[in-house]
């Protein structure tokens, strides 16, 4: 036994000693270091926490990794001693207990890993569906050409759609300019609108009448004062002569000069 201690000297034991006082003093020594060692570990499992962000998967292997390496030195791990750290979880996940606290050990942990996959597969959905436009647009900005009109990167002046561009107005509706490179708007004022929706004027009166009577040189003075109409003279009084003047006089029409 002797010999098969390592230090002998650090622990007080030499070859003098009986095979009994011997195993004592080895006994007292490490059953000691035992305790402290059990301490540690449970102390270890105590302060271990979920920390945000970490797969449940890899939670729950260090979490068996510690209880291992505190059964190993002599501790003894039960059920409820695992429910003890499971409350140690950080308040927004409280709902695994609220949830699942009637469940086993064994029960709890295959759920959150599943939970854990069906989150890691939903992001991956998310991030493989977005990947083509990500493509798209590092493709058309990785082509090295800058706009000389609003210096941005993917286009040429001929095909920008900023305020200065030859392909200026032809934007779609998404898209928006940068800043000092909005396009141009013409404010359209209420009066203008008012104005384009006003009916022509008519012509006035006096206007209306030259348009129809001749007034030569004349002035007309207003809708108060008589315009003078001269009918067209009669074709028959200039055949007819005299006679007609007669025959009409006879039969009570007067004829007109």
């Amino acid at each position: 036994m002797y010999q098969n201690i390592k230090d002998p000297h650090s622990i007080s034991v030499n070859q003098d000693m009986s095979l009994h006082t011997m195993w004592m003093v080895l006994t007292r020594e490490y059953k000691t270091t035992s305790a402290a060692t059990q301490t540690l570990a449970k102390e270890c499992i105590q302060q271990y926490k979920y920390v945000p962000g970490t797969p449940f998967k890899e939670y729950f292997k260090s979490l068996e990794a510690l209880c291992k390496a505190a059964s190993d030195v002599g501790c003894t791990i039960t059920d409820d001693f695992h429910s003890r750290f499971l409350t140690s979880l950080p308040p927004d996940h409280l709902w695994i207990l609220q949830s699942h606290g009637a469940h086993s050990y064994g029960e709890i942990k295959c759920t959150l890993i599943k939970y854990n996959m069906m989150v890691e597969s939903a992001g991956r959905m998310t991030s493989s569906s977005a990947a083509p436009n990500a493509l798209a647009t590092t493709g058309r900005n990785s082509s090295g050409i800058v706009c000389n009109n609003c210096k941005c990167l993917g286009h040429v002046k001929r095909n920008c759609w900023a305020h200065g561009g030859e392909s200026e107005g032809k934007a779609p509706h998404w898209y928006n300019a940068l800043k000092g490179m909005e396009l141009i708007k013409t404010a359209v004022t209420p009066t203008a609108v008012v104005s384009s929706l006003k009916p022509a004027e008519s012509p006035t009166t006096a206007t209306a009448a030259a348009t129809i009577y001749d007034f030569g040189d004349f002035e007309p003075g207003g809708t108060e004062n008589t315009l003078a109409c001269n009918s067209p003279a009669d074709p028959l009084l200039n055949r007819l002569g005299g006679e007609a003047v007669a025959l009409l006089s006879e039969a009570g029409v007067r004829p007109i000069v």
